[in-house]
């Protein structure tokens, strides 16, 4: 993952919002539960840790509902 470096040599990952906002960083309902806990995201995120291929199916039928909304 993404680590910010610092003038002292020092390299921090984001946690919290400042996480959740960066779109490079955030793995939305992917993060694991360890990785909920070191990152802060306890909170912010569902409960359900979702597999990526949970989400691609997710995702995959939202974009077939919106291909065959006349109001979207």
């Amino acid at each position: 993952m993404y680590e910010k470096s610092h003038a002292d040599g020092q390299q921090t990952m984001p946690s919290g919002l400042a996480l959740l906002r960066d779109p490079a960083l955030n793995r939305g309902t992917g993060f694991t539960e360890a990785q909920r806990d070191k990152f802060g995201l306890r909170g912010f995120l569902p409960p359900h840790v979702h597999s990526q291929e949970e989400q691609a199916v997710r995702v995959l039928a939202n974009v077939r509902s919106q291909m065959f909304d006349p109001h979207y």
